[in-house]
């Protein structure tokens, strides 16, 4: 008798990716590692929380050392997680500063090609942010302004930086 069973070649498995702290690593990460862990029902808290520290490197693993390893720490580290690496003002200075930090471009193919693709990068990762130029502009004002303080200042402004806008200044 002949069996109806389709062959049908066999997926490889998914792995979860490690997640360094690079913004813009952040939304592949999660997107994976919400479908594999977070959104399992078989998984205690604790399990996603012991999988969660074994993907992360970096300033991610930092932003989450000082959290007990219990089952209550997971809803924490994976709303730390969010808090940095969607926030949109960090996300903006990230990527300026990526623009900032380039290497000086040099009259040959391979440099102009590597600022073409950073160009290409951050243009992308800001217009996935869906913010409007008007509050671009503000943002990289701010930025320039604010690469001028002194390590002191930059804190204080850090901790204040909702009240603040250009035209205050």
């Amino acid at each position: 008798m002949p069996s109806n069973k389709v062959n049908r070649p066999k997926i490889p498995r998914i792995d979860a990716p490690i997640f360094s702290g690079k913004p813009e690593d952040w939304p592949r990460f999660w997107q994976l590692f919400k479908s594999l862990f977070d959104e399992s029902d078989d998984l205690t808290p604790i399990e996603k929380y012991q999988y969660l520290i074994t993907h992360v490197t970096g300033d991610a693993a930092k932003l989450l050392s000082a959290l007990p390893f219990d089952g209550s720490s997971y809803d924490t580290a994976i709303s730390t997680l969010k808090q940095r690496y969607e926030d949109e003002r960090f996300l903006i200075e990230y990527y300026l500063r990526q623009l900032v930090d380039c290497a000086p471009v040099k009259y040959d193919g391979t440099s102009l090609q590597a600022t073409a693709d950073l160009l290409r990068q951050v243009n992308t990762a800001l217009d996935t942010l869906r913010i409007g130029k008007p509050q671009l502009a503000e943002e990289f004002f701010l930025f320039l302004i604010t690469s001028k303080f002194e390590n002191r200042l930059i804190f204080d402004w850090a901790e204040n930086r909702q009240t603040f806008t250009v035209a205050e200044l």
